[in-house]
């Protein structure tokens, strides 16, 4: 990967892994689960934290369905689909140095 495409990976990276998803994800939860403004997310995330607890432990399963869903997509189109051509545990299989393991742990 060149130098320029790395630097920008890591600075969105970071920036989506740390402020979307730690601080802007939980609140955008609390909001839709609550039916509440931003501004009172925020509030309640700093004052009350007891409140906003108990706000993501309402929002729980449908949080965890949703995540569960995406992960089946995930799991179906990479792992399960038949018709696909790449095939990376093929891939790794053939490396030299393979002992016909045929696993993607076979260095």
């Amino acid at each position: 990967m060149a130098q320029v495409w790395r630097r920008r990976f890591l600075t969105w990276g970071i920036l989506i892994a740390v402020v979307g998803i730690r601080i802007v994800f939980p609140l955008a939860v609390v909001i839709i689960a609550a039916g509440i403004g931003p501004w009172d997310a925020i509030r309640f995330a700093a004052a009350t934290p007891e409140d906003y607890a108990r706000i993501m432990e309402a929002a729980h399963l449908s949080i965890t369905a949703f995540g569960g869903t995406f992960l089946i997509m995930v799991a179906r189109g990479s792992f399960i689909d038949e018709e696909k051509e790449v095939v990376w545990i093929g891939a790794c299989a053939a490396r030299p140095g393979c002992k016909g393991c045929r696993s993607v742990w076979c260095w």
